[in-house]
């Protein structure tokens, strides 16, 4: 495996760190049966939770994610490690990630989405226990809303637009 060295110089307080990245991939080789790679994945995917100190998710939410994150993943992360859930709320049991954190199965969690999206009722609220744990960071899921990243939102969309009309093919376009 490969570190990876990042620093940002631009952060004065920044250091440089070496993270050893493990990635899951997508189901996507061949060669396997749907059974063997599942089982192959499966056990990837236990050995990631096992072995890092940090894990990020980063899934699309669809029926097969649905609560994928539970006591069982939470049981398998070392006591040191964070989660950190940037994807979207349901593919976490949240009352699983309260009592990893409470009981600190897992050092702690970083969230900016939650079971009810979007947060803005009471009823919609992240739960109660995240707001009374120090283990636990909550942030809103808008981490782009700068003004220079809508600006730049505003400007690549206007181009994309202009490509379009002139009879060309956007940028990124993905069909399926």
């Amino acid at each position: 495996m490969q570190p990876v060295t990042a620093y940002a110089p631009e952060v004065p307080e920044a250091i440089a760190v070496t993270v050893h990245a493990l990635l899951h991939p997508r189901p996507t080789q061949r060669g396997f049966s749907a059974a063997s790679l599942t089982s192959h994945l499966k056990e990837l995917y236990f050995d990631i939770l096992r072995r890092s100190d940090f894990v990020c998710l980063e899934y699309d939410y669809n029926p097969s994610t649905h609560k994928m994150i539970g006591e069982r993943e939470f049981a398998l992360m070392k006591p040191t490690a964070y989660f950190i859930n940037t994807a979207r709320g349901r593919i976490v049991d949240e009352p699983a990630l309260v009592r990893a954190l409470q009981n600190r199965t897992i050092a702690g969690a970083g969230l900016d989405v939650f079971w009810h999206e979007p947060p803005g009722s009471p009823e919609m609220a992240p739960s109660e226990e995240f707001f009374k744990m120090d283990n636990v960071i909550l942030a809103p899921h808008n981490g782009g809303a700068t003004w220079d990243a809508r600006t730049e939102l505003t400007k690549a969309t206007a181009r994309q637009i202009v490509t379009l009309i002139g009879g060309g093919r956007p940028e990124g376009l993905v069909l399926d």
